[in-house]
């Protein structure tokens, strides 16, 4: 709960003073995967793992879910600027 008393809605929101042990795993587990596995290819952000070796690393559904859900969002946002080339953006 945030000082408010609202329930944190995602991982990531959690303080590191307040979250579990296994929070900063799966944490951890999430960031490797995101940096190892979101690849452009013909200018659009694509998640190079299938739903199956994603959960057999341990990780629940729906942050696999999430993480497609902000590659399309993200996709769809760079088409609507007209970036066309998403390897040359720093």
């Amino acid at each position: 709960m945030d000082i408010k008393g609202q329930k944190y809605n995602f991982l990531v929101q959690i303080p590191d003073s307040l979250r579990t042990e296994e929070q900063t795993e799966l944490i951890k587990k999430l960031q490797k995967i995101i940096v190892n596995h979101i690849v452009v290819k013909d200018n659009k952000q694509v998640f190079d793992i299938s739903k199956e070796e994603f959960l057999a690393k341990g990780i629940p559904e729906r942050y696999y879910q999430m993480v497609q859900r902000n590659i399309r969002g993200t996709n769809a946002h760079f088409d609507s600027i007209g970036v066309s080339n998403q390897m040359s953006m720093n």
